[in-house]
């Protein structure tokens, strides 16, 4: 492959692009396990039972995600079903960052918890069909590689946000990032044709 080819794929290939997989992953460490300490933190009980059970939804919520993307695929092409994906998980964050600025409360951080998790597997998935139908042979391979390996480097720089702004003692500032990747990511869905 040139090095002209393996530039536009890493970084001109939307919503497939493992480029924006690093944007996304950061915003979803920054706002995933630093939220989740603020959940546990609020929630009565335990340290370790709170997180338990912030932990058992999110393993709801990753086993539900799954079966949503051929549901999304009935109706819609694997574009439009990850922007879908995108939208619901942006809507998730508003409405529940508006939540913890007004009334924090845990059983409304939970639900959160179960949809997010569900929304964003659903979009892993569909991403996953996104980039099979968009790449073959050693071009998918290529994608593949370099998103696992840039997701992995999302989730580095994302923890090191995480504790740099202190997220577990303010969850706000996690869910803001993780909409501007939202945002990032559905303009570079909907700029791509």
């Amino acid at each position: 492959m040139s090095l002209q080819q393996f530039v536009a794929d890493l970084v001109h290939s939307g919503p497939a692009s493992p480029a924006v997989e690093f944007v996304t992953s950061l915003g979803r460490t920054v706002a995933g396990i630093f939220v989740y300490f603020w959940i546990a933190s609020v929630m009565p009980g335990t340290p370790a039972t709170s997180l338990a059970i912030v932990m058992a939804c999110f393993g709801i919520g990753a086993a539900l995600g799954p079966f949503l993307a051929p549901l999304a695929r009935r109706f819609l092409d694997a574009r439009a079903s990850v922007l879908l994906a995108l939208y619901s998980a942006l809507a998730l964050v508003v409405v529940f960052g508006c939540s913890v600025l007004v009334l924090p409360s845990w059983p409304i951080a939970l639900c959160y918890v179960v949809a997010m998790r569900m929304v964003m597997r659903t979009r892993d998935v569909l991403l996953t069909t996104l980039r099979q139908e968009s790449f073959r042979g050693s071009r998918f391979t290529t994608i593949m590689s370099w998103s696992f390996a840039l997701s992995s480097f999302g989730a580095l720089v994302g923890s090191w946000h995480g504790v740099a702004f202190h997220v577990p003692q303010y969850p706000v500032f996690g869910l803001a990032m993780l909409a501007l990747a939202l945002v990032f990511t559905i303009v570079v869905v909907t700029s791509r044709k």
